[in-house]
């Protein structure tokens, strides 16, 4: 089996939209190949038009599709602490930023079990 690649390098958390007529995708986008920055690429499927909405240091984590026209990208900010960043697919501007309190409290809980 042969990797999907995206300017020679292995793309990964493939995603279509809610619509399936775009395909989403992190690719490593640092030159320096030590997987530094991470890129989120969204590619019309009818023009094959690709567009980078997102990029961001290794503390990157998941993405998501909110909807057609938006997605949150995850982020790491230490232990049991995750922010979330909402960006525009069109613009490629993000719109908002906050702090994922429900990931915080899911970390938390078994800790306080114990």
């Amino acid at each position: 089996i042969q990797p999907v690649m995206y300017q020679g390098r292995t793309i990964s958390f493939l995603q279509f939209s809610p619509t399936k007529d775009r395909l989403g995708f992190y690719y490593e986008s640092s030159n320096y190949g030590n997987a530094e920055d991470t890129s989120l690429a969204i590619m019309d499927i009818a023009t094959k038009n690709i567009k980078t909405v997102y990029t961001g240091s290794y503390h990157t984590s998941r993405w998501e599709w909110n909807d057609q026209d938006y997605v949150s990208v995850y982020y790491n900010c230490g232990t049991c602490c995750m922010y979330v960043r909402l960006i525009n697919t069109d613009t490629g501007l993000q719109e908002r930023e906050y702090h994922n309190e429900a990931y915080e409290n899911e970390c938390i809980a078994p800790a306080l079990k114990n």
